[in-house]
């Protein structure tokens, strides 16, 4: 970047809760991202944990036919926030919050239900609420340490 460049701070998008959705939200991210001065590995951590999260909503969340996932995707100059949300059932919040918490093992990422954990193994923080009928996934992570 030249200094003369101007970051965008937040994107929101709103992707059909289907696995091409989850790849729309990956594009979009990545663009974003690649605008951060960040190194290409803590990019890719975050794009790693966006993904995870909108391809849970696709397996889990029993959208409607018509499902939607929204993200928006926001910096400043210290910290990174990824929100998904969407339209599905009612998740059991205090489970998953609970179970993100857990120490996770490495073979334990491949294994169904443990993409919250790796989720939470990605960023600083994650945090699973309910808001106006819609599950939200607030993540964040500090880019001063990502900047390493």
């Amino acid at each position: 970047m030249d200094g003369n460049e101007v970051i965008p701070n937040s994107v929101t998008i709103r992707v059909p809760a289907t696995f091409e959705g989850v790849g729309d939200a990956v594009m979009t991210a990545r663009e974003f991202l690649d605008a951060l001065p960040l190194p290409e590995r803590a990019a890719a951590r975050f794009e790693l944990a966006l993904a995870e999260a909108v391809n849970n909503v696709v397996e889990h969340a029993r959208c409607s036919q018509n499902g939607s996932v929204e993200i928006t995707i926001a910096s400043d100059d210290e910290t990174l926030r990824l929100v998904v949300s969407d339209d599905g059932r009612a998740a059991d919040l205090d489970g998953l919050n609970t179970f993100m918490t857990l120490p996770l093992a490495p073979e334990a990422i491949a294994g169904d239900g443990h993409g919250v954990r790796l989720i939470h193994s990605v960023m600083d923080q994650a945090i699973y609420s309910r808001q106006l009928d819609r599950n939200v996934l607030t993540m964040a992570a500090a880019l001063k340490t990502a900047r390493g």
